[in-house]
């Protein structure tokens, strides 16, 4: 009986915490991946397997799970934000902060907005952008519209969002936000065809789980 009972308590707190090891399987062949951002991920990790046992952040409750359809999803962004030179990024929904923390882990040195609008999920953001010792994160709680005429004027954001709205939506708030970039993470055929007038396809590379998911850059033409 007490083993009986002990599985099921296990069975009702997620484990999502990743050890090193974890994280270096799951990213091999990145070439931005090092041990600073290994050490901030592994940080974000913790963080969110204790703030889960109170509340619903992520709709992984492993590690397998939070691994490859989370962060290895979220890291495979990363080298479409090499080339935007250095041109702050504004995650809309950023929710437990897939992807943004997750990006900056991979660029410490690059200014992040995080808007989100649920209250509790803003606070975790701040305290997990506090234990990564990320200081050019900025966690914005409130909706994009609130930020969008305040915020990076004059900067030419880049914007992304993983599950905040459909693409075409994504890029309307792009639009006002001024970006100078968009990064949407799509699922199957979602971009819109023919895409907004003033934007054009960059670049492409493929998330998790593959083939149906792909991350897609859009720049001003």
């Amino acid at each position: 009986m007490p083993r009986g009972g002990g599985q099921r308590r296990s069975r009702g707190r997620p484990r999502l915490a990743c050890a090193d090891e974890q994280l270096e399987r799951a990213l091999a062949g990145s070439g931005s991946l090092d041990a600073g951002a290994v050490r901030r991920l592994r940080l974000w990790s913790e963080e969110l397997e204790r703030w889960s046992k109170t509340q619903r952040l992520v709709g992984w409750s492993s590690v397998d799970g939070l691994l490859h359809e989370g962060v290895a999803d979220a890291w495979a962004m990363a080298p479409l934000l090499s080339a935007q030179e250095g041109r702050p990024l504004v995650d809309l929904g950023s929710g437990a902060g897939l992807p943004g923390l997750i990006l900056a882990a991979a660029y410490p040195a690059l200014p992040i907005h995080l808007i989100e609008s649920r209250r509790k999920r803003a606070s975790f953001l701040r305290q997990a952008a506090r234990v990564m010792e990320l200081e050019r994160v900025h966690v914005h709680h409130g909706r994009s519209e609130q930020f969008c005429k305040t915020l990076c004027q004059g900067e030419s954001p880049t914007v992304t969002a993983r599950a905040f709205a459909a693409p075409s939506q994504v890029i309307a708030s792009a639009e006002a936000w001024g970006a100078g970039a968009c990064i949407l993470s799509i699922v199957g055929d979602a971009l819109p065809q023919p895409l907004p007038e003033g934007w054009v396809r960059s670049q492409t590379v493929p998330g998790l789980p593959g083939p149906t998911r792909t991350h897609v850059l859009l720049t001003r033409a």
